[in-house]
């Protein structure tokens, strides 16, 4: 019995399935039309993007509507030892540390419109303060 060639030992042919070599021919490239010519456009420089603030309020977002007894704000803040947050220009309250973001829980509060202050110190001492954010509480 003869021995047959497996895939692979000659390019360009196989056996069908009846044992039969079979070749293949090689598609011609003359056949194949040309790529047009790439035109590249060049665009107007970029304004470098402004740096992020140390602190941020994240929620609520300006002009929210609270309309529970309890809210919890975020915030976020680039190497902090402590955050904190103030409403409407009083004490400043710590906030809590957890999963990558400060936390303050608020309760207690009556109706109506309110401003919160937050403010970071980081690990040298210097203070920033977030954009305060203004919101209104419906109970």
């Amino acid at each position: 019995m003869a021995k047959k060639k497996s895939v692979g030992q000659n390019p360009g042919s196989f056996e069908t399935a009846l044992g039969k070599p079979k070749t293949l021919k090689a598609a011609t490239t003359s056949s194949i039309p040309a790529a047009p010519a790439a035109t590249v456009k060049t665009a107007a420089p970029i304004a470098p993007i402004a740096a992020k603030a140390d602190i941020t309020i994240d929620c609520p977002v300006e002009g929210e509507i609270i309309t529970g007894r309890t809210y919890t704000f975020r915030l976020s803040a680039i190497h902090p030892r402590s955050v904190e947050v103030s409403f409407d220009g009083k004490d400043w309250k710590s906030c809590r540390e957890s999963v990558g973001y400060w936390w303050y829980d608020w309760s207690g509060f009556q109706a109506g419109p309110y401003s919160m202050a937050a403010r970071m110190t980081d690990k040298n001492g210097k203070v920033s303060k977030a954009q305060v954010r203004r919101f209104t509480a419906l109970i």
